[in-house]
């Protein structure tokens, strides 16, 4: 059977690569004279849209500029000749430059295969100022609003679980939700008897993230449990933790700090004796500012005030929430019912006096008693 006949284009393909072969194999320029463009280059590069790297003194090479543009054939022989060139020119010695925006070929990606995980941005642990007053309107607003002391502190550390930042983050937030409905049981109308009937409570809580060198990274929780369910509590909060992480709870990894005070004056001063404590990581440089009507802007030191305990040195963490409050005692619990703060005020004097208590306690007896006109200190609405 004869051989295929070759057509006129495959015919002027070919003579086209060998003559382009042929001259840059016979055209060697000196090494002694500055490299000039001689008129069979321009006309080759006239004919053929592209150029070669050609040899220059020895081991040094120059690359000639590839036209840009759509042209996809003329970026594609460029290619293919840098990556072939000890194939096509044996007798060249030195390196090649590669063309323009030339990219080598990397490793084939497998699509089965996840990607690597990007590892998270991280900041610095400390409490900004918008923490601290989140914070501490929150706990004022459960003492003014619900007559709720926080009376129980939770310390979990979540270096004793295996879980990393984000996770324990994301398990907090269900525990306390499941938290906050065990605590619920028992406040409905009885409708059934039960055998192990209790009255529940409504859960108020804060909480704030810290990520100590010690003991890595944990959390710590302020809420209302009654005394006599704080056993309850305890035991039902490791079985609940040990259910969300999937890992044995150990006996230092939870713990529950529940406060002895008797009087109301001691439950006062450990509902804010807890707070300073939380405030430890407070930022050193956060201000609090207030409008006056005669003297202006004033500034006062965030830290100075609220007179917190000695910072720690802590660890970074990711860019992530430090502080967190419960939404019956959130800012929009607080707006819809035109409370503000002592702190909110600016008057320092009284934030650890447990004046909102007492302002309940008349509030609810204005009530009852029509003739009595009492306006709360805490109150800012129409």
């Amino acid at each position: 059977m004869p051989p295929r006949q070759r057509t006129r284009a495959e015919f002027e393909y070919e003579r086209r690569w060998q003559r382009i072969r042929h001259h840059y194999a016979l055209t060697k320029p000196s090494p002694w004279l500055p490299a000039m463009k001689a008129e069979s280059e321009q006309s080759l590069e006239k004919e053929y849209g592209t150029s070669l790297p050609i040899q220059q003194g020895g081991a040094s090479t120059v690359t000639k500029r590839i036209p840009s543009g759509p042209d996809s054939l003329s970026a594609a022989m460029a290619r293919h000749l840098y990556e072939h060139h000890h194939e096509m020119w044996p007798h060249f010695v030195g390196p090649f430059a590669p063309p323009p925006g030339y990219k080598p070929p990397g490793a084939m990606a497998n699509p089965f295969r996840a990607s690597p995980p990007v590892p998270p941005k991280t900041k610095s642990p400390i409490l900004s100022a918008g923490d601290a007053m989140k914070v501490y309107n929150a706990m004022a607003f459960s003492m003014w609003a619900h007559g709720a002391v926080m009376n129980t502190h939770l310390i979990i550390l979540w270096a004793d679980f295996g879980l990393d930042e984000l996770q324990a983050a994301r398990v907090l937030g269900l525990y306390l939700h499941e938290a906050r409905k065990w605590l619920a049981v028992g406040m409905g109308v009885r409708v059934r008897r039960i055998r192990n009937f209790r009255r529940g409570a409504e859960m108020h809580y804060v909480w704030v993230h810290e990520n100590d060198v010690n003991r890595g990274f944990h959390s710590h929780v302020l809420t209302n449990v009654p005394r006599e369910l704080q056993k309850q509590f305890d035991s039902w909060s490791r079985k609940c933790l040990a259910r969300l992480t999937k890992r044995h709870v150990h006996r230092r990894a939870f713990r529950l700090a529940p406060s002895y005070a008797k009087t109301k004056s001691d439950k006062v001063a450990r509902h804010w004796g807890w707070f300073r404590y939380l405030m430890k990581q407070l930022d050193p440089n956060a201000m609090i500012m207030q409008r006056h009507p005669v003297k202006g802007i004033l500034e006062w030191r965030l830290r100075d005030e609220l007179k917190p305990w000695h910072a720690r040195i802590s660890s970074l963490v990711p860019q992530m929430s430090l502080a967190g409050v419960s939404h019956s005692i959130g800012a929009k619990a607080q707006q819809a019912a035109c409370f503000r703060s002592m702190l909110s005020q600016a008057n320092f004097a009284q934030l650890y006096s447990g004046e909102e208590l007492e302002d309940l306690q008349n509030m609810e007896l204005s009530r009852e008693l029509p003739t009595m006109d009492y306006r709360s200190k805490f109150y800012f609405g129409p």
